[in-house]
């Protein structure tokens, strides 16, 4: 997978084996690759020359400490999936549910001494009463991979994008993140604003205080 920017020389190459760095040690530039992130705009993002669209398949995840797992599109992409399987893997068992929920419906209805109509309860209407919640874990580690697997199974997600985690993790944090990383085949780039240890699955591409770009 490849990550093009207009102010880098050559797009970063991202591929699953691997955890991409991109330390920005210019503010300035710093500022305005965040900003473009957030804004979805002047990257180009592409796989075997097919290009995908920044907005919606880019993860940018810029405040760690409040990370959303439970985000509205998440959620109702959890219900649709959910939806489609009972209707195609319990039909039976829901169509029995619903006549039994629809003739409870009916006999309240009839004891109430007026005229009064009701709508026939749908599978939907059952699902959503379900109120779906996703559990967050107290760990930033188990958070941040959560968040990946959700935004990867349900939203199609092909790039995460994670800026200051070296800086908030500890060494031995960022290693065992690493190793999940890597295992579950996520791409992964991650943005810091200053150079630290290199760890031995990382590439690094550098942009130092005089806009120099190093790679290795």
């Amino acid at each position: 997978m490849k990550l093009a920017h207009r102010n880098l020389s050559k797009p970063i190459i991202i591929e699953p084996s691997k955890i991409q760095l991109l330390y920005i040690e210019n503010p300035k530039f710093l500022r305005e690759i965040l900003q473009d992130f957030m804004q979805n705009e002047n990257f180009i993002l592409s796989d075997d020359d097919k290009e995908y669209s920044s907005e919606k398949f880019i993860s940018i995840n810029t405040d760690l400490i409040s990370l959303e797992i439970s985000q509205r599109k998440i959620i109702n992409a959890i219900f649709s999936f959910i939806k489609e399987m009972v209707l195609k893997d319990l039909y039976q068992e829901s169509h029995k549910i619903l006549m039994a929920l629809n003739r409870f419906a009916s006999k309240i209805v009839s004891n109430v001494d007026f005229p009064i109509s009701y709508d026939d309860i749908e599978i939907e209407a059952v699902l959503k009463s379900l109120n779906i919640k996703i559990i967050k874990s107290d760990n930033l580690l188990e958070q941040i991979l959560d968040l990946m697997i959700l935004e990867r199974d349900f939203l199609q997600t092909k790039l995460f994008v994670f800026f200051g985690l070296k800086t908030l993790l500890t060494k031995d944090e960022v290693s065992l993140l690493y190793d999940e990383i890597i295992l579950g085949q996520f791409n992964v780039l991650l943005v810091e604003p200053f150079y630290q240890e290199r760890l031995e699955c990382e590439n690094i591409v550098i942009i130092d205080k005089d806009f120099c770009e190093i790679r290795n």
